[in-house]
């Protein structure tokens, strides 16, 4: 019975793992359809978050892109930043299980553990179109709108600083960090969202490869697997 219920996890691990790749593959092909067709006039303030990328996929979509293919404006209006410094990443985006109900669920974003009241910063230059409460799970919530059909999301802060109607740029401070509305402790829920779809943000964010390295590496040791040194 024992040996069952362990090819029964390993099972649900691979559909996970194989689900969570499937929706990252498709969150790179619709924003690189979107940059093909014009909607983006430019990738370059987004080149260093795109030679980081996590997933070698998401490289061979985006280096594709070269600069000067379309007039260079608008540049700064593309997320290219990392939105808290110093955080470890401590959930990725796509299927994973809901730390509430235990279910599997869809994750529209990256978490980014930091301690309550580290600055959060803008990714990209933009309009703040949402600084409220919100119900849904957010908590303080802060949207940016950065034209083209892009927008970011910064969730559970501890404080709203930017207000709705606000100009911001790459680099100005919008929140602190915090554990508001549904959440298990102090982290950024940060996300990306191209055409009103989410997806995954570590493309757009420096050191993204890093970043998704050292996660799977404790995910491995939390699940006593084998570690760098072993095989």
């Amino acid at each position: 019975m024992g040996s069952i219920e362990t090819a029964r996890a390993d099972v649900g691990r691979n559909m996970v793992s194989v689900t969570r790749k499937v929706f990252r593959h498709l969150g790179a092909v619709l924003a690189a359809s979107i940059l093909l067709a014009g909607a983006w006039p430019t990738v370059a303030a987004a080149r260093p978050a795109v030679r980081d990328a996590g997933d070698p996929e998401y490289r061979a979509l985006f280096l594709e892109l070269r600069d000067g293919e379309a007039p260079q404006r608008n540049e700064v209006a593309i997320p290219a930043g990392r939105p808290v410094a110093g955080a470890n990443l401590t959930s990725l985006f796509g299927l994973r299980s809901d730390p509430f109900r235990g279910s599997a669920a869809i994750h529209t974003g990256i978490d980014l553990a930091a301690p309550t009241g580290t600055p959060v910063y803008a990714t990209a230059d933009g309009v703040v179109d949402r600084s409220e409460w919100n119900d849904s799970g957010y908590g303080n919530l802060i949207e940016i709108d950065h034209g083209q059909g892009i927008q970011t999301r910064y969730g559970h802060l501890s404080q709203r600083i930017a207000e709705p109607g606000q100009r911001v740029h790459r680099g100005d401070l919008i929140g602190l960090v915090g554990s508001t509305g549904r959440s298990t402790g102090s982290h950024l829920h940060y996300e990306v969202r191209v055409a009103g779809q989410a997806v995954d943000p570590i493309p757009f964010v420096p050191g993204g490869a890093v970043m998704m390295a050292a996660f799977e590496q404790r995910q491995q040791l939390a699940e006593g697997g084998p570690t760098s040194g072993s095989r």
